[in-house]
């Protein structure tokens, strides 16, 4: 698996500003995440609380009817994140998640991920506030 080189971070929109060596110290938090197509991410029961990153391909946020039928609700593609809300929470995921391409994904920790919020410049720390305040209708 190839290292995590802190260019891919800056095609992350959350990341695109941070200078290079913030994105470096980032990285270094972080794990690489590599998902095959349909390739499950995370499963509602796993009590996952991280956060991903997308480098490469693309991922969705489903669930499973009682018949076993795949329910889509988010699609997400290179540059988008997502599990933010449990990892900002810390409550359970409702959903899973499955790799829809080929994924190359950043994966952050959730204490990592707090530690990481709290230590963002104002700048970047409004740019969360607003994609998860308008992911989530807020």
């Amino acid at each position: 698996m190839p290292a995590i080189d802190h260019r891919w971070l800056g095609s992350i929109r959350l990341f695109c500003d941070l200078p290079a060596e913030d994105r470096h110290r980032l990285e270094m938090q972080c794990r690489w995440r590599r998902c095959a197509r349909g390739e499950q991410i995370f499963n509602r029961d796993d009590g996952d609380h991280d956060v991903y990153f997308i480098v490469q391909g693309s991922a969705r946020i489903v669930n499973f009817s009682d018949g076993g039928r795949e329910v889509a609700y988010e699609s997400y593609r290179q540059g988008d994140f997502f599990g933010e809300l449990v990892a900002l929470t810390g409550e359970s995921s409702a959903t899973s998640a499955i790799a829809v391409a080929g994924l190359d994904a950043v994966q952050r920790i959730r204490p990592a991920f707090d530690a990481f919020s709290h230590a963002l410049e104002p700048a970047q720390r409004d740019r969360l506030d607003r994609l998860w305040a308008q992911r989530h209708g807020l």
